[in-house]
């Protein structure tokens, strides 16, 4: 921890601490650096000096080249995009007398009419990706190279599956200095699709070629996967030097070197395992085998159906038949009572409270066999805090993170949007902007985690009081709760070594249905007014403190060599 963490303005060393990955955040980060940093008014987008608000005291020297080496992160993030590349030369011209200067322009040269890609992207916008992948195949066809097509393609290839398809555009090698370019991208796309052999030697390929530490952290992750820890962390350590304020690299390092990646521990006590469902008889059949083929080391499964009319109830009684009234026990109401309420109901029961601790479970999730053992580890490791979560993917298409470490981000860090006029409250997106590179493998404090998969102690349960039925039918009743707990002085804490795969996408149907988003926006505006301003100030706060400490500790437990006095390379 020698980067000089302490020197940086209150919203930088937020973004900072909530991670490094991620074009927009990285971007919305440089933005603040360069604004307050010698040349602001040159090299500044519109708008970032309002956005900033340093401290009084800004350290200079350190801002603006960490501003620079930001944006070249926000590069890296998005390797193909010819107008940050233009963005990077105008502010570091010195960039040009280089390997990466001369990459960077190469790229710029290469892109083609805009045309072409300007219809693929309004293609792209609508609700038909296989006419949107179509188009781009075709364009790409007589302008093989064009930065912009593969970009869209990249995008197309993650979001929809694809992946195998955007290696083979990305396969032909270009004829110019910005080929490394291509071969990151390429790296990627592999990666994606699970070809972590070929996907290193793309990345390793990178690496001799230009300074882009991005390529040696996902070495790392393919060499990981690959079964060689040793040459992973090696590869860790290396982009660490050049990168020293990525708290997410040194994150996953810190719990590779100590096993904690792999740490199975058992719950110390009984475990109640609680689902409710509403209307989703084939979800909550594919929940329950998934729950019922994992080892569940005693633990007795609880199912509320919440007024269901399908064939919830058939589902239900023959799980309860196949393993009996000793491991399930069901509860039927005779509405949809809501997700805060059948959560409530839950809890109450006599059986439940005498557990030790409580698992919430959605009725569509697909948690995997050591799902259990992975929150045990993660009890072991942070005992007081108040609930314990997981990163949660798409079902069908893993690369997907739908939720990982939430973290408060006040309009004051990064320009965060308001709710009507209320407080504020934004979360940390990290998770939304790029697909699963690994990036949030790691496990540490956070103000929320998501409601799909969730533990509790029973008696830290109780003392919190129940989930707000304010805020029913459904969304942010487990964000709520979990401010209540940071009030308390119980954060949460994120599992990332738990994956579960989770068929439902809320953002994604809140985008889709009216209803869906106006309840959204209805209890956003609710909690905002729950909890005063102030308040939110003061809870983002102490998550940054606590992760700044968190951070400190790991890079201490890491060793000296993981310390390393930041020279960025690149400028």
């Amino acid at each position: 921890m020698d980067f000089a963490w302490e020197r940086l303005p209150a919203p930088v060393l937020e973004g900072l601490c909530v991670g490094g990955s991620g074009k927009l955040h990285l971007l919305r980060l440089a933005r603040l650096c360069l604004a307050a940093g010698p040349g602001a008014e040159a090299g500044a987008q519109p708008g970032a000096q309002a956005d900033a608000q340093p401290d009084a005291q800004v350290d200079a020297a350190l801002l603006r080249p960490l501003g620079l080496d930001l944006l070249l992160a926000a590069f890296e993030a998005d390797p193909l995009d010819d107008e940050l590349a233009g963005q990077l030369l105008t502010l570091a011209p010195d960039l040009r007398s280089g390997p990466l200067g001369r990459a960077l322009d190469a790229l710029r040269c290469q892109v083609g009419t805009a045309s072409a890609a300007e219809g693929c992207e309004r293609l792209a916008k609508g609700n038909d990706p296989e006419r949107a992948c179509a188009a781009v195949a075709s364009a790409l066809g007589p302008d093989p190279g064009n930065p912009r097509l593969l970009r869209l393609a990249l995008d197309l290839a993650w979001r929809g599956g694809r992946a195998a398809w955007a290696a083979d555009l990305l396969t032909p090698p270009w004829p110019t200095e910005a080929d490394p370019l291509r071969r990151l991208a390429l790296g990627n796309a592999l990666f994606l699709h699970g070809d972590f052999e070929q996907a290193r030697a793309e990345y390793a390929a990178v690496c001799a070629a230009l300074p882009l530490p991005v390529a040696r952290w996902r070495l790392g992750e393919c060499l990981l996967r690959l079964g060689e820890r040793k040459a992973a962390l090696d590869a860790w350590l290396a982009a660490q030097h050049l990168r020293p304020w990525n708290a997410s690299l040194l994150l996953r390092a810190h719990d590779v070197a100590l096993g904690l990646d792999a740490a199975r521990r058992p719950l110390d006590g009984p475990l109640a395992v609680l689902l409710y469902t509403w209307n989703k008889a084939p979800s909550l059949d594919a929940t329950l085998a998934a729950v019922f083929g994992s080892d569940l080391d005693g633990a007795h499964v609880f199912v509320l159906n919440n007024g269901s009319t399908d064939d919830t109830a058939g589902v239900v009684s023959a799980w309860q038949d196949r393993v009996g009234t000793e491991r399930m026990s069901r509860i039927d109401l005779p509405v949809n009572a809501g997700a805060p309420v059948a959560r409530n109901w839950l809890a109450s029961l006599p059986a439940v409270a005498a557990c030790r601790f409580a698992a919430y479970l959605d009725d569509d999730a697909l948690p995997p066999p050591d799902w259990l053992s992975r929150l045990g580890a993660a009890v072991a490791a942070y005992p007081r805090a108040g609930v314990y979560g997981c990163k949660v993917v798409d079902a069908d298409n893993p690369v997907v993170i739908q939720n990982a470490d939430l973290h408060i981000r006040p309009g004051s860090a990064g320009g965060a949007k308001t709710i009507g006029q209320g407080n504020g409250v934004e979360l940390s997106d990290l998770h939304l902007l790029e697909p699963d590179y690994g990036q949030f493998d790691y496990l540490r404090p956070c103000v929320s985690v998501t409601g799909c998969c969730h533990l509790f102690r029973t008696r830290v349960l109780a003392d919190c009081g129940g989930f707000d039925i304010g805020l029913s039918p459904s969304q942010f009743d487990d964000l709520e709760h979990d401010l209540r707990l940071n009030l308390k002085g119980r954060p949460a804490v994120y599992q990332g070594h738990l994956t579960v795969r989770h068929a439902r996408r809320s953002g994604e149907q809140a985008r889709q249905s009216a209803r869906a988003a106006a309840s959204s926006y209805g209890n956003m505006a609710k909690i905002e007014r729950l909890h005063p301003r102030r308040e939110i100030a003061d809870l983002a706060q102490q998550d940054r403190q606590r992760l700044v400490e968190d951070l400190r500790r790991k890079a201490e437990a890491l060793g000296p060599e993981w310390r390393p006095e930041w020279r960025p390379d690149f400028l």
